[in-house]
């Protein structure tokens, strides 16, 4: 009687590293002119920026009439 034949796996099995090996979080600050906080301000100004225009080509009116400016 023939042995049955095993499987080989396609991929090598998922080896995570030990607690030790593992680095520490960054500790830089987040807050004032570092390149974490700037980001965020460039994204969320080009946020504000398309959700003017949007708002402008939806209403007909510019951004400073619509806040009663203009």
């Amino acid at each position: 009687m023939r042995e049955p034949v095993m499987a080989q796996p396609l991929h090598m099995p998922l080896q995570l590293p030990q607690q030790s090996e593992i680095p520490m979080t960054d500790s830089s600050p987040r807050f004032g002119f570092v390149a974490f906080a700037e980001t965020w301000n460039g994204r969320l100004a080009m946020l504000g920026f398309v959700i003017g225009l949007g708002t402008e080509l939806l209403t007909g009116q510019g951004i400073l009439s619509q806040i009663g400016l203009g």
